[in-house]
């Protein structure tokens, strides 16, 4: 209730000027006239509602009756990242949401997020969310270091190179962590979620799903499910890719391996990619969803929580390291340094491209909707509107009631840090002043995007109050939040 009184201060304001233009009779000296003043303050306060509530709702995408889809991209670390900024949203600004998607450490966080039990209450369900959302956090916070995640095999790099040994790490403890944290009989009967894996063998990207109309009203997988949580998380070499068989009836198990490594940000079924083909009705399915059946309920919101800076029309990479340059140039001798340089920028350039592909997508449909919206007065406006749903490029999941109509572009909120905090070489880094760092980072994020994009209240003290704590790297100095910088 806090929260949403302070999202409101704007339009109490607002209602305020309106009252303050209303006589309200306080020179009235007979019974009439009384009556008169309080029939004026009354029209005077409906006018402050209908001013002020249209407005909220206009505004503060978590108090909109919309359903929401939260998309976790994938980043080592920075899941720390992802979990301040779902904390922000969901606990602080009290969003629900209905629908999960991730990648890598992503995949971890969307899963874990997942059994928090539906309710079609609203209150329930977001406070059900909540509780898990404090969760994330506390599971980020209980890492203790690397070895919570990974150990490292004896001569791991001797086994590697010498004999060829197929990792580097042990991911065992990741593998306890996940089976401790996520349980099958709550993804069961959880929310709709699906994480992105690569398949090794023919090297294509896949999704597999628990819940909601991609899973295909089959729950008896969650196990089978949890063991791809576990394989969108597992980068090749640095660790075992698990052998996983699809259904019980396949003779051979599949390597899969980090979703990362053909998706950064699993955005690409939210948008029907429909291109020109041989099917019934002229259309054949993209690669990474169907034309004709709904891979989501419907849904209106999008938030996106990606875990590195992103601007669009840009694909200037900073490097983040100075010490990686030779002393007084700008050149970068080190040949690791150079590999570390070269990765870093061709998993830039996967990123890249899904967030814009998202952006651009969702403007053509916006640009598309507003063209029928124009069009929707002429008479030819039934057919022209038919037209349009079946030779778009792209669709979504937020369907329009009216007869014909289009699909309507989504309301989207991506939420990034604001510079590179973690190079690929340092994503495997679980130190807790890192962590603390992140989740602080994630909680400020959000509270960007919602006071700049969606014209909220800054709830950032709130993210200081939660994040802020004695040993753990950050701290507070002179109002402003100061990190250890490990």
């Amino acid at each position: 209730m806090k929260v949403a009184k302070m999202g409101r201060v704007s339009q109490l304001a607002a209602g305020e000027f309106i009252l303050q233009s209303c006589p309200l009779g306080s020179d009235a000296t007979s019974r009439g006239r009384a009556m008169i003043s309080k029939v004026r303050s009354a029209i005077c306060w409906i006018a402050v509602l209908l001013f002020c509530i249209p407005w909220a709702s206009a505004q503060d995408p978590c108090h909109a009756a919309d359903r929401r889809a939260l998309i976790l991209s994938g980043g080592g670390v920075k899941g720390a990242f992802e979990a301040g900024a779902v904390y922000h949203l969901v606990v602080l600004r009290g969003c629900d949401f209905q629908d999960f998607a991730g990648i890598s450490v992503g995949a971890l966080g969307s899963a874990f997020l997942a059994q928090a039990a539906p309710s079609n209450d609203p209150v329930q369900s977001q406070a059900a969310l909540a509780w898990q959302a404090e969760q994330l956090v506390s599971l980020w916070q209980g890492i203790k270091g690397p070895r919570d995640v990974m150990k490292g095999r004896r001569l791991g790099a001797v086994r590697f190179f010498v004999f060829g040994a197929e990792s580097l790490n042990d991911f065992t403890p990741l593998r306890r962590l996940i089976q401790t944290s996520i349980s099958a009989e709550r993804l069961e009967n959880g929310r709709a979620v699906r994480v992105g894996v690569t398949d090794f063998l023919n090297g294509s990207y896949r999704e597999f799903a628990m819940n909601g109309p991609a899973a295909g009203g089959d729950k008896r997988n969650a196990a089978r499910f949890i063991d791809f949580v576990f394989a969108s998380a597992v980068l090749p070499v640095a660790g075992r890719m698990p052998r996983i068989k699809e259904d019980t009836d396949a003779e051979e198990a599949t390597q899969f391996g980090d979703g990362s490594l053909r998706v950064i940000t699993p955005i690409g079924s939210y948008f029907r990619n429909c291109v020109a083909g041989d099917g019934a009705d002229g259309m054949q399915a993209g690669p990474l969803s169907v034309c004709d059946t709904m891979a989501h309920d419907p849904l209106q919101q999008l938030f996106v929580v990606a875990t590195s800076p992103y601007a669009r029309g840009s694909d200037r990479l900073p490097v983040r390291d100075p010490k990686a340059f030779r002393p007084g140039t700008q050149i970068i001798g080190n040949g690791k340094k150079i590999l570390i340089r070269t990765l870093s920028i061709q998993n830039d350039t996967v990123y890249r491209a899904g967030l814009t592909h998202m952006l651009s997508a969702n403007d053509a449909l916006r640009g598309r909707w507003e063209m029928w919206r124009t069009q929707v007065a002429r008479p030819e406006a039934e057919t022209s509107g038919d037209t349009w749903a079946t030779t778009f490029p792209w669709e979504s999941y937020n369907p329009n009631p009216a007869s014909h109509a289009p699909t309507r572009p989504y309301r989207i909120g991506l939420i990034m840090p604001e510079k590179e905090t973690a190079d690929i070489s340092d994503l495997l880094s679980f130190s807790p002043a890192r962590i603390a760092e992140q989740l602080y980072d994630g909680c400020m994020a959000a509270d960007r995007i919602m006071t700049g994009n969606f014209g909220l209240p800054s709830l950032a003290q709130e993210c200081s109050w939660r994040f802020q704590t004695e040993g753990s790297g950050v701290a507070i100095q002179d109002g402003c939040l100061m990190g250890s910088g490990n």
